[in-house]
């Protein structure tokens, strides 16, 4: 009897005994469970499922892609000038291009562009580590593409010269040593992030005032509950455009608007390369950027300040405008372009028309040769790159800003048009001095102002005048699909 009390109050010890581990396995498994949870959130593992994180990086990448080949190519443009100290202008290029570009992405992504500025965000805990790793990861990926852009359309002689702009201690047979760079990049790079970043990451400095934002028709087609209306082909369309004597008005500041323009930038360009300043190419951008600013001012009140259908189609893509008054306002800005080239040809002698082509957009020229006359120019297939990627950098760095209502009434309209008459004589600029090849007139980035000249003048002019439609056509469909991919209202901004 007592051997069988033993073995029950045993089998009962047993029982308790295995409980018992079964739940101390139990706890341990919840902590160790409990542990890992943290640990994720701690690093922000997260956010791999966040559609915001994702849209954020996209602009990381793109926008890291158009800062760099901005810059490396402003840059480029600056040494191969022939002002006295083209490095003087090397700063005040430098400034100009990042305050546009953090003005257009800080809203988006924080605006780093920058491994430096990322990984300093992480440490402060302003991002997460899993976010830092993507942001990194598309900035130094785009770079490469950058790069790759700049390689296809700088010239071969620049390119060698300046070894694609790359970062290098031993450049043109001039070495500092590796220890005299380590301390300098060591030095510089502190006082950046002291002077700089430390506002950027104040919250009390950079409390930003919210303000409406445009709508576009996408959006305006939502009711209070938040669901699609239906719509009509008629509304998508807009042909109550057609009729309305607002928009036929607005269409004629547009035509008179390109029609001023046309004359103007033409003639600056003949004046520009007739007087055989040392640096014409500088000239001509800072006058471009005046004009086009002056421009804008005078007809925004108007039709929107549009004078360029890079500019209208784009707002046609991203539902700013209907399909109707895209066609009107375009349709204005071509003959207002011819307007102005016949303006222009009315005033100038048969000798400057023929010699400068009436300051049209040309791919090629036929110039005196030692076996004859021989074409000398950029090939299409480049000059169509040049095309793309000004117009997007145009779209992204200025444009943009114009069209979002938030950013356009926080630094004022007149701050906007200065920025995008900047950016358009900056990429003049670069285009028209990166390439260095005689016959090329530089980016075109209006193409009813190629289109003037070409048609009042004919001839070479319409030797690939395709490109300067095409390039900014691409263009405007890539930054539109970009605007959807990334909406405003999903915009990152830290708290």
């Amino acid at each position: 009897m007592d051997v069988v009390n033993h073995r029950h109050h045993r089998d009962d010890g047993n029982q308790e005994f295995s409980k018992s581990l079964e739940g101390c396995e139990a706890t341990d498994f919840k902590e160790k469970k409990s542990v890992m949870i943290k640990v994720l959130n701690s690093i922000g593992a997260h956010e791999i499922f966040s559609s915001e994180m994702w849209r954020a990086t996209l602009t990381e990448l793109v926008a890291t892609a158009c800062l760099l080949f901005t810059l490396t190519t402003s840059i480029t443009s600056c040494l191969e000038s022939t002002t006295a100290e083209p490095k003087f202008l090397i700063p005040f290029a430098i400034f100009v291009i990042a305050f546009f570009f953090l003005l257009t992405t800080v809203p988006l992504s924080g605006g780093h562009m920058s491994p430096v500025f990322t990984f300093i965000a992480a440490l402060e805990g302003v991002i997460t580590p899993v976010r830092a790793l993507f942001y990194v990861s598309a900035q130094c990926v785009d770079s490469i593409v950058a790069y790759l852009v700049i390689k296809s359309v700088m010239d071969k002689n620049a390119e060698e010269k300046y070894s694609l702009g790359g970062c290098m201690i031993d450049g043109n047979g001039e070495r500092i040593s590796p220890t005299n760079a380590f301390i300098l990049e060591f030095s510089c790079t502190f006082i950046v992030l002291f002077v700089g970043v430390t506002v950027a990451f104040d919250k009390r400095r950079c409390k930003e005032k919210k303000v409406s934002r445009q709508t576009s028709w996408a959006e305006a087609l939502k009711d209070e509950g938040g669901k699609t209306k239906q719509i009509t082909l008629r509304e998508i369309l807009g042909l109550e455009d057609l009729l309305s004597l607002t928009v036929w008005r607005a269409s004629v500041a547009e035509l008179l608007g390109t029609a001023v323009l046309v004359f103007a930038l033409d003639t600056i360009v003949i004046s520009t390369i007739q007087t055989g300043t040392n640096m014409p190419n500088l000239i001509l951008s800072t006058l471009v950027a005046i004009i086009i600013t002056i421009l804008l001012l005078a007809t925004f009140p108007i039709s929107g300040g549009h004078i360029n259908p890079i500019i209208t189609f784009a707002a046609f893509l991203t539902g700013l405008i209907s399909l109707s008054k895209t066609f009107i306002y375009i349709l204005a800005q071509c003959v207002g372009a011819i307007f102005g080239a016949l303006a222009l040809k009315a005033v100038v002698n048969s000798e400057i028309e023929k010699t400068y082509s009436l300051g049209g957009c040309t791919l090629t020229i036929v110039a005196p040769g030692p076996h004859g006359p021989t074409v000398i120019g950029l090939d299409a297939s480049q000059a169509l790159w040049l095309e793309i990627i000004c117009g997007f950098v145009f779209l992204f760095a200025s444009v943009w800003m114009a069209f979002d209502h938030r950013q356009a009434q926080g630094i004022g309209r007149v701050s906007v048009f200065i920025i995008v008459g900047t950016v358009l004589g900056l990429l003049v600029f670069v285009s028209t001095t990166v390439t260095a090849t005689k016959g090329y007139a530089g980016a075109g980035l209006n193409p009813a102002r190629c289109l003037g000249p070409a048609i009042v003048r004919g001839g070479h002019l319409w030797n690939g005048h395709w490109v300067f439609w095409v390039g900014p056509a691409i263009a405007c469909v890539a930054f539109a699909v970009y605007t959807k991919i990334i909406p405003r209202q999903l915009a990152h901004t830290v708290e």
